[in-house]
């Protein structure tokens, strides 16, 4: 069980820096991308739909496109922190 969630306001400058430690994953998907840059512009952000989920350490664990995007809008958005309780099983070939 993840630890409560919180709001957090991320600028362009955090998202980089949250990805530049992310824990490798998925290619980010450029169509999800431009959605939700999209819903910044036009006002239709939700920041509880839009949830980052990161490991005790920080590193980021899920929300790799909501980080894009809010580089690609250029300008600081709210989201929703959870972090995971412990490093996933099998992370990293750990078994």
């Amino acid at each position: 069980m993840s630890k409560p969630a919180a709001r957090l306001t991320v600028t362009p400058a955090l998202a980089q820096r949250m990805l530049d430690g992310r824990v490798p994953s998925r290619s980010p998907s450029a169509r999800m991308i431009d959605h939700l840059a999209a819903k910044l512009k036009d006002g239709g952000w939700h920041p509880e739909a839009a949830v980052i989920t990161t490991l005790p350490d920080g590193r980021v664990l899920n929300g790799q496109n909501v980080l894009e995007a809010i580089m690609q809008y250029g300008k600081a958005a709210e989201v929703t922190i959870e972090v995971a309780p412990v490093e996933p099983v099998g992370l990293h070939g750990r078994a």
